[in-house]
């Protein structure tokens, strides 16, 4: 069933650049969908998702080891067993998309009517976050690593090894078994969201910028909108956006805290319809409709 909330802008504040200002969006409606199915076992647990160049959504959820997707009124139209637990989706090419598993592996499939699981790729890492730009994939670790592969699942090398001499934020991805990452729309920047930072580095690995602030807990979704924008959400459940070089926390979108049951996971932001889509421990997504 569906939940529909009509809104303005949440009364938060966040220090923003004055030069941004016209860009900064408003939320004109909230949308609480159900996209459990009456094959799920358990509750659902969505840690990954994407948009494919039709306009359908996928999503990876964890608990019921199946990929869905939804149609772009965000209905769930088919569902795809998978052989491990999932983590992240990306789309890559050619109506194909990749799925990170469990166990090092990284599962391609045919995103084209019911979904068809095509071939299955060992690796000698975790494979945790995914993001794809042009002929080139990127991996992140269950330690928040990024390695680069070709679109046909071939490992190429590590490009960005995080620093583990902070114990905490190493056992950080650990425990929380999660690491998100996204790309800037010309593909150049990687965006990685940590413990109360926001990392951003070049497509070589490259270091560029981290983004720290105490009060912003930045959690698990990550995703860039059709003017470069970064979104993230936080354990305080806002969406926060951020410059295009990662270094300015422009406002914040909303808070979600009276809305959704469960712990978000992932982020992503639907550019035919405007809207970003979270998703997390829960049974239901949030669709929130923006405007300028």
């Amino acid at each position: 069933m569906e939940r529909v909330i009509q809104t303005e802008t949440d009364d938060l504040s966040v220090k923003r650049s004055r030069s941004m200002s016209s860009g900064l969006w408003s939320v004109e409606e909230k949308r609480e969908i159900n996209i459990r199915t009456n094959d799920d076992i358990e509750g659902c647990f969505i840690t990954g998702s994407c948009i494919i160049p039709s306009g359908e959504i996928l999503l990876a959820d964890y608990n019921n080891k199946k990929l869905k997707k939804l149609d772009n009124m965000y209905n769930v139209r088919c569902v795809c067993d998978l052989s491990h637990i999932p983590y992240d989706v990306c789309y890559v090419r050619d109506n194909v998309a990749v799925v990170s598993l469990s166990w090092k592996k990284l599962q391609f499939v045919d995103t084209t009517h019911s979904m068809t699981l095509l071939k299955s790729i060992d690796t000698d890492h975790e494979c945790l976050g995914l993001v794809c730009h042009g002929d080139q994939m990127y991996v992140r670790d269950c330690y928040g690593s990024v390695y680069s592969y070709s679109t046909d699942g071939i490992k190429q090398q590590m490009i960005y090894l995080i620093s583990r001499n902070e114990s905490f934020l190493f056992n950080y991805y650990i425990f929380n078994n999660t690491s998100p990452i996204t790309v800037s729309n010309d593909g150049s920047k990687l965006y990685l969201p940590g413990l109360n930072e926001l990392v951003t580095i070049d497509n070589n690995g490259n270091h560029l910028f981290t983004l720290n602030n105490e009060d912003i807990n930045f959690k698990c979704g990550v995703c860039v909108d059709d003017e470069g924008f970064v979104y993230v959400n936080d354990m305080n459940w806002n969406i926060i956006k951020i410059s295009e070089d990662g270094r300015t926390i422009l406002q914040v979108i909303t808070n979600l805290s009276n809305l959704t049951g469960g712990r978000s996971r992932t982020l992503t932001f639907d550019r035919k319809n405007k809207a970003l889509i979270e998703a997390g421990w829960s049974d239901t997504i949030i669709v929130l409709k923006l405007r300028k």
